[in-house]
């Protein structure tokens, strides 16, 4: 294995990986921007199809620290729990499958 041979792999490596999943993600949803503002994370998307259907589910998973913007480019706003990169990273990610269906909450 890869960890055998070179070593625990770096946390920047991780998030480069993490990052890329988040593009593959984003481009199927039609995410024209994912942004962070203070302690937030903005994600607009190019029409409200991906998103009308979630927004129960995600008040549900997220209660108060989510909102969201409908109109001709909606958007979701998510509060952050934590600064730490590698945390933005996997709350952004969770966030997409979610909308994307692919992911369980139950």
């Amino acid at each position: 294995a890869l960890i055998d041979r070179y070593g625990e792999i770096p946390q920047e490596s991780i998030n480069l990986l993490e990052v890329a999943r988040i593009k593959n993600y984003a481009r199927a949803l039609k995410v024209l921007s994912i942004k962070q503002k203070n302690k937030n994370i903005v994600i607009q998307f190019s029409n409200e199809e991906f998103i009308m259907d979630k927004v129960q589910i995600l008040v549900d998973i997220y209660k108060s620290d989510i909102m969201f913007s409908s109109g001709i480019s909606p958007y979701i706003t998510l509060k952050l729990q934590s600064e730490k990169d590698s945390d933005i990273l996997k709350d952004v990610l969770k966030l997409l499958k979610i909308v994307k269906g692919w992911f369980y909450y139950g």
